[in-house]
This record gives C-alpha cells, structure tokens and sequence, in this order.
C-alpha cells in the first residue's frame, strides 16, 4: 500500500469511530457524547436539558485542553514520533473509556460519568488535529489539498453514518421513537425502570460498537502509521524562493516610487510655471 492509501484506509475507520463521538460543531460539541450523554442524563436520571449540558462540560474541556497541548508540542519541536505518540495514546485512551461507557446504568453517579468523561476528553483531545499533520505529512506537497479535501469528506460522510447507527440501535432496542417521553408515558414503576433499564442497555451497545472501532483505530496506528518527517526535503529551498519574491517586490515597488518622485517634481514645475504666466498676463 501506498503511504496516501495507507492514511485514506486509517482516516475511513478513524472518521466512522471518532463521528460516534463528535457530532456537527466543531466549536460546540464536537463529540456524539453530547448527543447521546445530554440524552442519558435527561431519560436515565430525570435531570433537566440545562443540567445535562452543563454535565458534559468536563468532556468538552478536556477535548480542548489535550487538543491545544498536543497541537502546541508537535509545532514547538516539529517532531512527527511526538505526533506518533500522541495518536497511539489518544486512541488506546479513548478505548479505554468507550469501554468504561458500557457500564453505565441509569443508577450509575454523576461523578462516575464525570471520570468516564475525562478520560475520553483526553483521549479523543489529542486525536483531533493530529490527525490531519498525520496525513499532510504522509503525502508530497501537491497532494496536500485533496487529502485535506478527502479529510473533511469523510468527516461528514463519518458524522451521517456513525450518527444514523447509533440512533439506530437505541431505537430498536428501546422501541420508542422518543425515549424522552418514558417519564411522561403511563406506566407502573416497574414498567419504567424496565423501559429505562432496555434505554441504558441501547447506550451500552452503542459503546460496544465505539469500543471496537477505536481499538482498531489504536491497532492501526502503532502497526500502520509509520514516521514521517515534518521537515520536507524543499522547505530550504521554498523559503529562499519566498525570499527572493519578496525581495523582488520590495525592489520593485521601491522603484516605482523613485520613477514616480521625477514626474511629482515636474507637474509641480509645470504648475509653477502656469501661475507665473498668468500672472504677467494679469
């Protein structure tokens, strides 16, 4: 397999898991947590649509914090291993807490989703943009447009899939169109902790299903993701020819203005000598 083959397979598998967890903003959510976790806490534990956004702030702030981190230290030292490491890690963590997710139940504590949250957060975070250096450096300079095209085309084709498939199997296990209205339904006690005991199960195998596609997202890049330098063979010589346009047009702006100060001198000559005409005519 070619290197652009090799990253275009990871990022099919890598799209389908990471579009389970992240949803259509990027500056809002950027997770499918926030779409089945705000569900969760509503349908399993009675809680209100503004608690359970504010519970899912502690995913949302570790998804930031370990982004800008693994972002800065891969700009500040330029070091593709570092990028590497950080896909490896961000992935086996991710793992890790999609697995934790699958025993939740609506008596599990708000703190313990809390510490699921985090972990996911961290995970997921340093897997957000690394991504894309993975890929750019993968292929030649001219390839890098399509790739980063292809990228987003399969982090929107990732996001209708993932998403369709999650809603899916809740639905079908639950078989309610809307598990929000269990708690308005008429049912007996137990008829309820049934109904929320099948909707927590749904979630449970949506989970399954993030499990077993971010460990072979986890797979994949510590046997197929090799190491590629960020340190291109023509980055000297692209920069010198950088330098040598701008020093062309620094010249050549210097010397439109040094042919524009003659003509300055000799319409004000021109002037000069028009009003000492008309003032002898007068």
């Amino acid at each position: 397999m070619a290197p652009t083959q090799h990253v275009v397979f990871l990022y099919v598998m890598i799209e389908i898991t990471g579009r389970i967890y992240r949803t259509s903003s990027m500056l809002a959510t950027q997770t499918n947590n926030p779409l089945q976790l705000p569900q969760f806490y509503q349908v399993a534990r009675g809680d209100s649509a503004l608690r359970s956004g504010i519970l899912i702030l502690p995913l949302i702030l570790s998804q930031i914090v370990t982004s800008l981190s693994s972002g800065f230290l891969v700009s500040k030292y330029s070091c593709y291993r570092l990028n590497r490491i950080n896909l490896i890690v961000g992935y086996a963590l991710w793992t890790i807490a999609s697995g934790l997710f699958t025993i939740v139940t609506p008596s599990t504590t708000a703190a313990v989703l809390v510490i699921f949250q985090l972990l996911t957060g961290l995970g997921s975070g340093q897997t957000l943009q690394t991504t894309l250096v993975a890929i750019q450096a993968a292929v030649k300079r001219e390839g890098m447009a399509v790739i980063t095209g292809a990228r987003v085309y399969l982090r929107m084709m990732g996001s209708t899939l993932a998403v369709a498939a999650s809603s899916a199997i809740v639905n079908n296990i639950v078989r309610i169109a809307d598990p929000t209205t269990i708690a308005s339904m008429s049912l007996s006690s137990a008829q309820e902790s049934e109904a929320l005991n099948a909707y927590a199960h749904g979630v449970q195998v949506t989970y399954y299903m993030m499990t077993a596609l971010a460990g072979i997202q986890f797979f994949l890049c510590v046997f197929f993701v090799k190491d590629y330098s960020l340190k291109r063979d023509d980055d000297q010589q692209q920069k010198e020819a950088a330098r040598a346009r701008l020093e062309q047009e620094k010249n050549k702006r210097a010397g439109s203005n040094h042919n524009a100060e003659p003509s300055t001198a000799e319409a004000r000559q021109q002037s000069r000598t028009r009003s000492k005409v008309t003032m002898e005519l007068c």
